[in-house]
């Protein structure tokens, strides 16, 4: 998503990149799908408007709950749906897709399964590359299906478990997207999440599962990456960084670094954009760490519930901390 994000902003300045992907593509990701109201604005600029709106979220734990409205609506809509959309902007603007996998990058070129290409400037996106190998260990798991018969009391729900949390929404009509992200060893299995909280266990009553089984990925730190130094090339999206999915701004920041990337690359100054990223993202992406944690434990979720009934502004505050004051443009 942070190339194609790359690709739309340089093919509305007049450039004609070149996207490299693997078939099949778009695929399912491990993602909760829900996209921020700061990012729906340049989105509509790319022609692409949500039919499933979000206009409030509604955070659970067993006994204590928490509604949040937002100002602006958010998003939702299926990864494979998005990435389509995106993909048909850059082309019909003249980018260049080449369905084939990257097996080397060295300085200036890239090569694939079937040639070897150069390059003036060079954007990296996926954020686990075998040529490139990660110092940071996983520390969590990811999972996603999708569900219909969903019973939902909001447009988004998250529920708060020990060691875990779970986010849904409708993402298709009558198709629902359940992510979850866990510290535990093994993810807990969705009868075991239905017997601690009879919230969780309604919204699930008629529930049927539409895929075959869980997709699973496993999760490093949160964080900014510690990146190659390699000449000409700009790291964005998950290469770049990860902030935590309780913030919700997972794909927002995903879409910002791919255009922030794009305009330094028209000035030519990678190491220019990488120190503006930091400054920009690093107190965000910490302040998302604290939701996250929250989130993983039940008992600090009620304090935070009943902290919020003396200071009602809060949720607002840290929602605003989270995100960019405004999308990069």
């Amino acid at each position: 998503m942070a190339g194609l994000s790359a690709a739309c902003s340089l093919v509305d300045q007049g450039a004609t990149p070149i996207i490299l992907e693997p078939t099949p593509f778009p695929s399912h990701k491990v993602c909760g799908e829900f996209f921020s109201p700061e990012c729906l604005p340049q989105l509509a600029k790319w022609g692409i408007t949500f039919d499933h709106k979000i206009d409030n979220a509604l955070f659970c734990s067993q006994n204590s709950s928490l509604r949040f409205s937002f100002s602006q609506p958010a998003g939702t809509m299926s990864h494979l749906a998005f990435d389509q959309k995106l993909l048909a902007y850059a082309q019909n603007k003249g980018a260049i897709l080449i369905p084939e996998k990257v097996v080397a990058v060295r300085p200036n070129e890239v090569q694939t399964e079937k040639r070897v290409i150069p390059y003036s400037q060079l954007f990296i996106a996926a954020g686990r590359l075998p040529f490139f190998p990660s110092k940071s260990q996983p520390i969590y798991l990811g999972a996603k299906a999708y569900f219909s018969g969903l019973k939902l009391k909001a447009p988004l729900m998250m529920f708060s478990f020990s060691g875990c949390y779970v986010g849904i929404t409708e993402v298709e009509k009558g198709v629902y997207n359940v992510a979850l992200l866990s510290n535990q060893k093994e993810l807990p299995t969705l009868d075991q999440l239905c017997a601690k909280d009879e919230g969780f266990r309604d919204v699930f009553e008629k529930g049927h599962m539409l895929f075959p089984s869980w997709m699973v990925a496993k999760i490093p730190p949160f964080g900014i990456r510690n990146t190659p130094p390699l000449p000409n090339t700009f790291f964005i999206g998950d290469a770049l960084s990860a902030i935590p999915p309780a913030s919700g701004a997972g794909l927002s920041l995903t879409l910002a670094s791919g255009m922030m990337a794009a305009d330094f690359a028209l000035r030519k100054d990678p190491e220019g954009f990488k120190k503006e990223w930091k400054k920009r993202h690093s107190m965000r992406i910490k302040t998302a760490k604290l939701l996250h944690h929250c989130l993983l434990r039940p008992a600090l979720f009620k304090t935070y519930c009943h902290t919020h009934h003396f200071f009602p502004t809060l949720n607002q505050k840290l929602f605003r901390l989270t995100r960019e004051p405004f999308f990069y443009a």
